[in-house]
């Protein structure tokens, strides 16, 4: 049986159906998953007929209601997918920490640079089990992520990043932690899998296998 997704918009997040944004995501996921988009309220029943959640840059915090469902979910067994971006744009960090702070993970406010200063950031610091056949994975307009006891690092910047923010010391850019019998990943860039990245460096094998590889 194929995994499925439920790629939520109802906190006004980008559509992956974007021919602009994401009609190679789109193919992919089609070929792989069972995915439909979620307009309706979040409610537990019906989350509980997926494997993964994905909320890809939600400009809406998340309501103590909402909160309470994706925790059931996450207890239940389900994934969360939770993708951030740089500056707070369209309030988008702090609408990620409205929810991953229940979990001990705050989205900042701060845009990652390489050396020449650019948020086109590269980094080969993917931890098990997701580097499995990944050199580098390649991360434009993330922001960093601050984690407290408890959760897993997942990508670190390389040492020549620089957050205007926090300097540079072992910046974590994607982390998970476990809830229940659920996992909450989050990551500090929706534009990792974008029609511009998503064939970058091994962002291909880093997607498959956060989504396929290790369920």
């Amino acid at each position: 049986m194929k995994p499925r997704i439920l790629w939520d918009i109802t906190h006004l997040e980008f559509t992956y159906r974007d021919f602009y944004y994401f009609s190679h995501l789109k193919d992919l996921l089609e070929k792989k998953v069972e995915i439909i988009e979620g307009r309706e309220p979040l409610n537990i029943d019906f989350l509980k007929k997926f494997d993964w959640i994905v909320f890809n840059y939600p400009e809406r915090p998340f309501s103590t209601k909402s909160v309470r469902k994706i925790t059931k979910y996450l207890n239940w067994g389900g994934r969360v997918f939770l993708a951030g971006y740089y500056q707070n744009e369209d309030n988008v960090a702090d609408a990620c920490s409205s929810l991953s702070s229940h979990f001990g993970i705050k989205f900042n406010s701060d845009i990652i640079t390489d050396e020449n200063g650019l948020p086109l950031i590269k980094t080969s610091k993917v931890l098990p089990p997701y580097n499995n056949k990944v050199k580098q994975v390649y991360l434009p307009c993330s922001c960093s992520l601050t984690i407290s006891e408890g959760v897993n690092p997942v990508i670190f910047g390389e040492d020549y990043h620089r957050s205007n923010l926090l300097g540079a010391s072992n910046l974590v850019l994607a982390a998970q932690v476990n809830v229940g019998r659920g996992v909450l990943f989050s990551i500090g860039t929706c534009v990792f899998w974008d029609n511009f990245s998503l064939f970058r460096e091994s962002n291909l094998q880093f997607l498959e296998n956060v989504f396929f590889k290790n369920r």
